[in-house]
């Protein structure tokens, strides 16, 4: 039996491509035919995830010891950006990995908590910057109604079994009028379009779903989130400022950057 959408509850999806591994398993890539939402079939068990993102993920394959330093300079800005829309408050990031983020943005006066289901990485934030991070899934933390300023979920949505049931969770506990900002992967990216979906990092099986820009504003508007303001961001660039700054434009323009970034409020 096909998966139900998480989105908009629909049965009938259409196969894009298979993927597997010796961990994961054969996995057959699917989009909603309603909403358009891209999914696998079958869903990975929590337990082969949290085995997954280990001490080997975060420093060997992917090494974010020391790309989490060289991103510090892009959390200061994202954070700039926030407080100009925010005053600082309650800070809670969900899949905040080895806590680089969360070390900024409690160094510039930030109130701050996290969620991240990886042991090693829940371990090395705590211990490498004394954050205070809950190991394991949200809705098992325990955090009171309308309790955050600010809830952010960056490159981590595509990695979540039950993104609906997610964002409801994070709906309960933000404040009235708190902001919610997320990233994800552009569906609608000038790569996807060149080289296709099989190309994306939905090759990859820590993925599970890929969410165009219409899928994301059905389902926030869904839970009750509301002034959906969108980012598409331009995944690198030259050193020099200005060309990066122009090449960013044109990318937010057409919608053919790497990332969609969504600001949204609960109203």
């Amino acid at each position: 039996m096909l998966r139900v959408c998480n989105v908009c509850g629909y049965t009938q999806s259409r196969s894009l491509f298979a993927r597997g591994d010796k961990v994961f398993g054969q996995q057959d890539v699917r989009q909603c035919n309603n909403c358009g939402l891209v999914f696998v079939d079958p869903l990975p068990e929590i337990s082969i995830l949290k085995n997954h993102y280990n001490d080997f993920f975060f420093t060997e394959r992917f090494n974010f010891v020391e790309s989490g330093k060289i991103w510090e300079k892009f959390y200061e800005l994202n954070l700039q950006y926030l407080e100009k829309i925010k005053n600082k408050g309650r800070l809670l990031e969900i899949g905040c990995g080895l806590g680089h983020f969360l070390n900024i943005a409690k160094k510039r006066g930030w109130d701050t908590y996290g969620v991240e289901l990886s042991e090693f990485a829940c371990g090395y934030a705590k211990e490498k910057f004394g954050l205070n991070i809950f190991n394991g899934l949200l809705e098992k933390a325990g955090f009171p109604d309308n309790y955050f300023d600010v809830v952010v979920l960056w490159a981590t949505l595509e990695h979540l079994t039950d993104p609906f049931e997610k964002l409801t969770e994070v709906h309960r506990i933000l404040l009235k009028n708190g902001l919610l900002s997320l990233s994800v992967p552009n569906h609608n990216s000038l790569y996807t379009r060149i080289f296709g979906m099989q190309k994306t990092d939905m090759q990859y099986c820590e993925h599970i779903y890929h969410f165009p820009l219409k899928t994301l504003k059905i389902m926030l508007n869904k839970i009750g989130f509301t002034d959906i303001r969108r980012i598409a961001i331009f995944g690198g660039g030259p050193k020099d400022a200005v060309i990066a700054d122009i090449i960013q434009f044109v990318a937010r323009k057409l919608n053919i950057g790497s990332e969609t970034r969504i600001i949204v409020f609960k109203r």
